[in-house]
Parts: C-alpha cells; structure tokens; sequence
C-alpha cells in the first residue's frame, strides 16, 4: 500500500506534467488565431473527436479562443493544486527533489517562467488587433479583452517564483541559523537572511547574514547538511562584494 507522502509526490509531479501541457496549449491555441488573423478566408479543417470537419474561419477562431481562455483557467487550477500538495508534504527534501522535474514551471531564471506565460495573451491580443483595428476601442471592448486574457495575467502571477523556490531559500535560512548556533553559540534569526538567488549554480543557494559585524555569506547545499561559509575572498570573487581597490 502506497504512503502518503508516495501519492503526494506522484500528484505533485503530475499536476507539473499537466500545468505545463494547457501551458502549451494556450500557446498553440495563440498562435493558431494569429494565423488566422493574418490568412485568407475559407473553410479549415477541425478536429472533433476522431474525426475532421470543415468550419468556417469566424467559427475556428471562436473555437480557438475557447481552448486558450480554458487552458489558461486549467492551467491556473493546477498551479494552485501544487500549491495545495507543497503545504500537505511538509518535506523540503521531498518539494526540492520534485522541483527537478523538467518542466515550464520549475524554470528558476523570471524571464523564461514569464515568458512562457505571457506571449499567448501577447500574441491573442496582435490577433485581435489584426481582425477589429480600431473597433476594438471602447470600454466593452477593452473589457472583453481582460476577460479573455485574465486567467493567463492569473496564471503568471502565481508563477512570480519556480515552483520550490520559496521552500527551497527556508530551508537554506534555516540551515543557515542551525549551523552558526552549533558552531558560535550565536542566534540568527530569518529576519537577518537574505537569500541571494545563485541561478548560475543549481546545486546550492547564497546566504547573506546581516549583523552588527557586516554581512557574512554561506553556501547551502540542496541536498543533505552541507553548509559552508564563504570567505571574504570567495564572497568577492563571486561578486557578492565589492574588493578594495
């Protein structure tokens, strides 16, 4: 009989695969209006089912943003699923090891996340644009415009942060504040870190500790109990600070 934490991780895996396939689909579902937005008019194949129908543009295009306004929305409900499974594990560890799942969502560097989100909206509107002009200037319109687009602004805002990530820098602050209280006695508080993300380096993140000394740096490894602090050498050859001229 599976554990717990065995269906958590399997729902949680799964609910990446699928955020991320209504993620491409939007895309699609996007850049198929823009095709047709800019092609002639005619009648297009459409796939129902096991078969293939003939309908006409007005109706593809209707169609078309169905699916990117419904993949956006199952999109989102995904997201906030794995929002939901992340809280019911309770294991750094077992959140961290997931987040290595290949998907859009565990992309750590903004631009790539944000992107991946924001040009289906982007190419929808140009589509609109394309098709009405100047029709589309008016309240209603602009209206319609956020309705259509608003589960996907939605969706990239849940995405703000890789999937992870939060858990990730806790744990490396905790690490931090355990590891100077074993070796100094000293007390550290969350308040006094400061996660600096390492991108360059997916396999530890940077602390910043701030006191009444300066600020001292660590690396915490994503894995096991690995906690080194930087030298002031180190610190400035990785640009965390500045050297003396």
């Amino acid at each position: 009989m599976m554990e717990a934490k065995e269906i958590l991780t399997d729902n949680l895996t799964e609910s990446l695969n699928q955020s991320q396939r209504y993620i491409v689909i939007a895309f699609g579902a996007s850049g198929f209006i823009l095709l047709l937005a800019l092609g002639t008019p005619g009648d297009i194949k459409a796939p129902i089912g096991p078969a293939e129908l003939l309908v006409g543009k007005p109706v593809a295009i209707a169609l078309s943003f169905a699916v990117f306004w419904v993949a956006a929305v199952m999109g989102s409900f995904y997201v906030s699923r794995i929002e939901t499974i992340i809280i019911l594990l309770h294991d750094p560890d077992i959140v961290i090891a997931s987040a290595t799942y290949p998907s859009i969502l565990t992309i750590r560097p903004h631009l790539l996340r944000y992107g991946a989100t924001l040009v289906a909206p982007v190419l929808a509107v140009i589509a609109l644009c394309q098709m009405y002009d100047y029709r589309l200037l008016g309240v209603w319109q602009f209206g319609g415009i956020f309705l259509l687009i608003a589960p996907h602004l939605s969706l990239a805002y849940q995405l703000r942060e890789a999937v992870g990530e939060s858990v990730r820098d806790q744990r490396a602050i905790e690490k931090v504040c355990a590891k100077e209280k074993t070796a100094t006695g000293a007390t550290i508080t969350a308040a006094q870190c400061l996660v600096i993300r390492n991108y360059g380096r997916d396999a530890d993140s940077v602390v910043r500790v701030k006191t009444e000394d300066g600020d001292t740096y660590f690396f915490v490894a994503h894995f096991g109990d690995t906690v080194r602090r930087l030298t002031p050498e180190q610190a400035i050859e990785l640009g965390l600070i500045r050297g003396c001229s």
